[in-house]
């Protein structure tokens, strides 16, 4: 069945002729007060503070806010009477969510759309029906189908009277609900259905303590897309003058204007978040009706959870076109967009470049004026515009904010860490403008004309940063590295053990071929690792966890080293192989005090006896072991040979037995008598050196 669209239109004539003006457009200022902006401060993660401050006569001061702006406004709002009085009270209309508004309509309104289904779910309220013959008036009484499987034919019934009419629906060329009470529960229907709360705004009402005049000072925070910095870089022709440039794109989106506001930009992130003061939270109740009249349990009561992730960040901010402040008033809806330009070529006259005007640093200094001073408020650093600034509600404006020469130079730079083994041309510069610069592009300008630009980190105050802006081809680096392990040193003798530094070495050697023709400062960056420094490290520039190394090209093939150490503390005791070494190594120190020498030359001289005695013990064990394999040999001959027989040889074989354990014997009873005297000068020594404390002075 073809629903015409007039029925549709029709059915609300009601809310037609009531709610016209809530459709129409929507006003430039949704944000608005008897107090003006008067201070306006942009901060980085997606907030604004509005402060707005005048005279008001009266005892209710009026905000209109919008609704998205209720939950920050309620948790930020502060109130300040100058004039002595205070805020009493603050009101505003409560907001129900969407499943309490439509819980309080009628069921009938609640669960249908559209003609056919309204005209069902409105059995027995009074209507009037508009079709092309005649007009109908009569109590619903249904909806019926007299059609078939291919074509639904739908008849309307009324009662008029005591009297049924029937009224195909084909034929319908308007309904209206005469039950007034249906009609406004299906306005409200739709209304939710539209979300229209949210496009309405809020009026938010300050009772002060007392009428009268009052000097008055209101202030909030509010969502705000955040500020958005650019810079510019100036190189002079001779390559060490460098101009700093910077602006910002600032962004209004609070739903009112900004007329001669004393605006602030603020760098850094102080923690902020959502959290819902609006929207009444109600407290889940078991429901104690005797069971017979149940129809089901009670839910349990709800569990604490935490918020989700995406609850803690901030909206993402909306679009706005760019607008620059001396254009901030001109109306600019109705002009053409202009499509993209496209890039051609042409063949240049050969005057053609030599005519053009060139920009010189001098006509950039000039025409980049800045009124702006810089303050430190605990972690973040400010920005605060000298002079009063308008922006218009859903505009953007470009505002300066740094006009300073700094010191730098155009250099070669180079990152070890990565794969590309070719340095760029980039623009090195020590922040000495006073302020923090944020994170933003950066243009690079040199005689005259745009070279390049680079997306530059946060610099702060005195920093010195890089900033590349394009490849150098005719310069190649290849890298090599090598481990070493040197310069062992002792740190302390205590409690019998050895405390031994010693130093890793990664050594990085870098051959570069400069095929340019021109002599170059190349700085190469590397990454700090914890525990390792570099040596030799006087004309690096350290920031944070980077280190740059200048290097000095000339044209041609280059070298140069770069040595990163970390020692590593290793302890022995007194009879680890390598203790003798090292002692005997640190006792030719000229730093060690006299008597450390002499008590280090004592342990030292008893374990070169003890040395000895040792090697004399190995000696002897040597020649046991030879005599004891020849006794074993002559007593298996001696079994060879039999108890009979042979007995001038047997007799032979038993004297040379006898010899042999009469060596071995004296041998053994030497051997003993150097391990007991091997024990005692070791525990001699172990004495001694136990006794033996010292430190090395710290380096």
């Amino acid at each position: 069945m073809k629903i015409r669209l007039l029925i549709l239109l029709s059915i609300l004539t009601f809310s037609a002729c009531n709610g016209k003006d809530d459709y129409e457009s929507t006003p430039s200022r949704t944000v608005q007060s008897e107090l003006p902006i008067k201070r306006v401060v942009l901060y980085q993660n997606g907030v604004a503070y509005i402060e707005r401050s005048g005279k008001f006569t009266g005892k209710v001061l009026s905000l209109r806010i919008r609704h998205d702006q209720v939950q920050d406004i309620l948790k930020t709002l502060t109130v300040i009477d100058k004039s002595g009085g205070h805020a009493v009270a603050i009101s505003l209309p409560v907001e129900k969510n969407q499943l309490a508004k439509m819980a309080e309509l009628p069921p009938q309104v609640r669960r249908n759309g559209g003609l056919l289904a309204i005209a069902m779910a409105f059995r027995g309220a009074m209507a009037k029906v508009e079709t092309s013959d005649d007009t109908y008036r009569g109590r619903i009484v249904g909806v019926e189908n007299f059609g078939n499987d291919k074509e639904n034919k739908y008849r309307l019934t009324l009662l008029r009277n005591g009297k049924l009419l029937v009224i195909s629906m084909d034929k319908i060329n308007s309904l209206k609900v005469l039950d007034k009470t249906l009609t406004i529960g299906l306005e409200k229907s739709l209304d939710i259905s539209l979300n229209k709360g949210t496009w309405k705004p809020i009026n938010l009402a300050i009772n002060l303590s007392h009428a009268g005049s009052h000097n008055l000072i209101v202030s909030y925070v509010v969502e705000m897309p955040i500020w958005k910095p650019a810079y510019r870089l100036v190189v002079g022709d001779n390559g060490k003058e460098i101009l700093l440039q910077g602006w910002s794109v600032v962004d209004n989106l609070s739903g009112d204007d900004w007329r001669n506001v004393y605006l602030s930009l603020t760098a850094g992130t102080p923690l902020a978040f959502r959290y819902d003061l609006y929207t009444p939270h109600s407290v889940q109740r078991p429901d104690l009706t005797p069971a017979v009249n149940r129809v089901s349990e009670a839910p349990p009561a709800p569990v604490d959870a935490t918020a989700d992730d995406s609850e803690m960040d901030a909206a993402p901010a909306p679009a706005s076109k760019s607008l620059s402040m001396d254009d901030s008033k001109k109306d600019y809806s109705r002009r053409p967009k202009r499509s993209r330009g496209k890039y051609y070529s042409r063949p240049i006259i050969k005057n053609e470049l030599s005519e053009a005007p060139r920009m010189e640093i001098s006509d950039m200094r000039r025409s980049f004026k800045t009124l702006v001073s810089g303050a430190s408020v605990g972690s973040l650093f400010r920005y605060d515009i000298k002079s009063p600034v308008t922006v218009p509600d859903r505009s953007s404006a470009l505002v300066t904010l740094i006009n300073k020469d700094v010191e730098g130079e155009d250099v070669l730079y180079f990152i070890s860490e990565s794969s590309d083994r070719v340095p760029y041309r980039a623009i090195r510069f020590k922040n000495k403008s006073g302020y923090v610069l944020e994170k933003g592009p950066i243009a690079i300008y040199r005689k005259g004309q745009f070279v390049g630009e680079a997306l530059g980190g946060v610099i702060e105050k005195n920093a010195t940063a890089f900033v590349p802006y394009a490849r150098e081809g005719k310069i190649h680096i290849h890298v090599a590295q090598q481990w070493l392990n040197e310069g062992e040193r002792l740190l302390k003798i205590s409690n019998g053990n050895v405390v031994i530094e010693e130093r890793n070495i990664y050594k990085y050697v870098y051959e570069i071929e400069n095929r340019t023709g021109e002599e170059f400062t190349l700085y190469i960056r590397r990454n700090r690792r914890s525990g390792w420094n570099p040596a030799n490290s006087k004309s690096f520039i350290f920031e944070k966890d980077i280190y740059y190394v200048p290097v000095k090209l000339k044209t041609g093939k280059n070298k140069t080293e770069i040595r990163e150490e970390t020692p590593v503390r290793r302890t022995y005791g007194l009879y680890y192989y390598k203790t003798h070494t090292y002692l005997k190594l640190f006792i030719k120190s000229p730093d060690l005090p006299g008597a450390l020498k002499d008590k280090l030359k004592e342990v030292l001289d008893i374990y070169e006896e003890i040395t000895q005695v040792k090697l004399k013990m190995e000696e002897i064990s040597r020649s046991r072991s030879v005599l004891n394999d020849q006794q074993y040999e002559d007593r298996r001959n001696l079994e060879v040979l039999g108890k009979t027989g042979n007995n001038d040889l047997r007799r032979k074989l038993l004297k040379r037995i006898e010899k042999i354990a009469d060596d071995l014997s004296k041998l053994n009873r030497e051997w003993v008598e150097l391990n007991m005297k091997k024990g005692e000068k070791e525990r001699r020594m172990y004495a001694l050196f136990k006794m033996i404390s010292f430190t090395a002075p710290s380096k």
